[in-house]
């Protein structure tokens, strides 16, 4: 016991040494201290994967992604380029593009509400409505909502639960809660491609389907 708690000491002091250099804000003031980043106090977008490492200790890496660790409910995923495969290790000066929190729900019905309150306190802390959305992903349902903040663009998603077959048997996937923060080129890019050549699997419209275009709504978005 003793031995773990000098263990756990000595991350936490490692993690609290680093801090984001270049003039680099971390993500936790880009999101105005939004749940699950206001743990992140030492990440930065743009920093390298051996500096989020270092700062970040409890990280592993994860195929087809970077790195990943648990904060609190939330898998935390650090997306960085050149993570393709499972053999891949990280290459150690590519930079952090990207920051998603997910957290899992066992239903539909709960996911909702945990999106709709979140959606609230985004929009208290980060100073407006934000523009919502329908979305389907491979074949599930749920809603986005966007802020574009400037320098980063910040979204909060929710994906519906479903049922899969594999096998023979029915495998039931959990609903998603997700917490995104980006740079808007990427953003901006991900929204041109999915609207004209739909490759991704994914499809967008406004509230309810309503709407011919993007339209900005109200803090209480829903997913008509």
């Amino acid at each position: 016991m003793k031995a773990h708690s000098c263990l756990a000491m000595s991350l936490w002091l490692l993690a609290t040494m680093f801090t984001c250099d270049g003039g680099s804000a971390a993500v936790s003031d880009l999101t105005r201290r939004t749940s699950p980043f206001d743990q992140l106090q030492n990440v930065c977008l743009g920093m390298t994967s051996g500096d989020l490492s270092r700062a970040r200790p409890l990280a592993r890496p994860a195929p087809y992604l970077g790195y990943d660790e648990r904060v609190g409910d939330y898998r935390i995923d650090y997306e960085f380029p050149g993570s393709y495969s499972e053999e891949q290790v990280v290459p150690k000066r590519s930079r952090l593009r990207e920051v998603t929190a997910v957290r899992e729900f066992s239903s539909t019905r709960e996911v909702a509400a945990a999106w709709q309150e979140k959606v609230q306190d985004m929009a208290r802390r980060l100073g407006g409505a934000p523009e919502c959305f329908n979305v389907v992903r491979g074949g599930r349902h749920g809603a986005l909502a966007v802020w574009n903040q400037g320098e980063v663009t910040v979204r909060t998603e929710f994906l519906e639960s479903y049922v899969s077959r594999s096998v023979g048997r029915e495998i039931r996937n959990p609903a998603l809660l997700l917490v995104q923060i980006e740079s808007p080129g990427r953003l901006a890019k991900w929204w041109k491609q999915t609207k004209s050549e739909n490759t991704t699997g994914v499809s967008i419209t406004p509230p309810c389907g309503l709407l011919p275009r993007r339209d900005r709504c109200n803090v209480r978005c829903t997913n008509g």
